[in-house]
């Protein structure tokens, strides 16, 4: 676990920091699509909208599939990069 807990606890640590800053950037621009919306200033098309986040998940969910023979044929690497990549980003 040793060489792998380190690196996963350092890619954890760096994705936890990241996606703070996207989930910033994000919710900022989100409420500023609101506001617009709300004064009338910009028209949201709430089913294309929705139409591409089932897209992206539909991708996602693929994406996932694709790589999980992957992460089980090299388990024991796995299982370390993973914990430690679990204990940075709930720390």
């Amino acid at each position: 676990m040793g060489g792998a807990g380190g690196l996963g606890f350092i890619t954890g640590y760096a994705v936890k920091k990241i996606l703070q800053a996207v989930i910033l950037i994000v919710g900022v621009f989100v409420m500023g699509l609101f506001t617009l919306a709300s004064t009338g200033s910009v028209t949201i098309h709430w089913d294309k909208v929705f139409a591409n986040a089932n897209v992206a998940s539909a991708q996602i969910a693929d994406f996932a599939a694709s790589t999980s023979s992957v992460v089980f044929q090299h388990f024991p690497v796995t299982a370390g990069f993973g914990l430690g990549f679990v204990f940075a980003f709930k720390k």
